[in-house]
């Protein structure tokens, strides 16, 4: 699976406080996002959230991990928004970055 995706899933969890609501907001079942809930504590080794039938809390790891992955996502967000330049002519679009751009002859 996925670790970015389950990264997101998780903030999207305790963002929404439910896994439910994570669910709905992501547009994926609830299946899933418990699958991935599941994926991710497996490979850190340790359970981020308590669950119960009608109430969701952060254990310590999982307060202690939930500000990188949001952190980490915002910024690859912000990233993805930035416009991409060419090395070799610096030029924004440029045919090296899949745009057209006559300066550059890669």
């Amino acid at each position: 699976m996925d670790r970015m995706a389950s990264m997101a899933a998780f903030t999207k969890v305790v963002g929404a406080g439910s896994f439910s609501a994570a669910a709905r907001e992501m547009q994926v079942s609830q299946a899933l996002v418990t699958k991935q809930i599941q994926e991710l504590e497996g490979w850190l080794g340790a359970r981020l959230l308590n669950r119960t039938t009608r109430r969701l809390s952060l254990t310590e790891a999982g307060t202690a991990f939930y500000s990188a992955p949001r952190e980490f996502l915002k910024r690859l967000k912000r990233l993805r928004m930035q416009p991409v330049r060419c090395r070799r002519c610096r030029a924004e679009d440029c045919a090296s970055t899949r745009r057209s751009h006559s300066a550059c002859s890669i």
